[in-house]
Order: structure tokens, then C-alpha cells, then sequence
């Protein structure tokens, strides 16, 4: 069975999340972005019924939704990030987690923290 282009090209998402990085800097994001308009708008006047036009105009608006969402202010801290910046231990921001107490989810095995969760009284 030959391989698909997803395992020939190794286009599959990565599956190890630690490497992946929280935050980034927006700036390079938005100036690919701009750059994925102006080549849209040319590839539109060389081609304008192409596939590839279709593809990269889905793409950019995929990009940009993905911008936008990313832009509602969710950071997310590992339960030891969160602990170091409340001031506790580990074990009693997961204590307060299973209590209920701070607001979580639990992705991969590991519980992550809303940045903007406070520590309820």
C-alpha cells in the first residue's frame, strides 16, 4: 500500500505538545498574512478559476480565523506555571482543581490553567 501525501511529506500534526510553543509574537503571523493577500490578489489576476487560487484563498481565511481566535486572550498555564505565579505548590493548585475551586482542563494527561483564573477565596 503506498504511503498517502499526509506520510510521504510528514504534514501530520505533531502529536508532542511540550515542544509547541504557548505564546507567539503575532507580528510574523500577520505579516504572512499580508503576504497571502497580495499573492492572492495576483494569482487572481494571472488565473482567477485555478485550484490554486481556491486553495490558498481557503487557506488565508483559515489563517485569519485562526488569528482572530487566537486573539481572545485564553493563555493557558501547566499547573506548575500557575503555581509558581500564585505563590503555592503544585499540589494545592491541583488540590483546588479537583476541589473544583480553579477552573481547568485537562488536555493530554496535564491539567492547564487559564492565565486569567483567580484564586477563589
Amino acid at each position: 500500500m503506498p504511503p498517502t501525501p499526509r506520510q510521504t511529506l510528514n504534514l501530520a500534526p505533531p502529536t508532542d505538545t511540550s515542544t509547541r510553543p504557548s505564546v507567539i509574537d503575532a507580528g510574523p503571523v500577520t505579516a504572512l498574512l499580508d503576504t497571502m493577500t497580495t499573492d492572492l490578489a495576483l494569482l487572481k489576476r494571472l488565473s482567477p478559476n485555478s485550484d490554486a487560487c481556491a486553495a490558498l484563498a481557503d487557506v488565508r481565511i483559515r489563517l485569519e480565523q485562526a488569528i482572530r481566535q487566537g486573539g481572545s486572550g485564553a493563555l493557558w498555564l501547566s499547573v506548575g506555571e500557575y503555581a509558581a505565579h500564585e505563590g503555592v505548590t503544585t499540589s494545592a493548585i491541583t488540590y483546588r482543581i479537583r476541589k473544583g475551586l480553579v477552573a481547568s482542563e485537562k488536555v493530554g494527561g496535564r491539567y492547564l490553567v487559564k492565565a486569567s483564573e483567580r484564586r477563589a477565596a
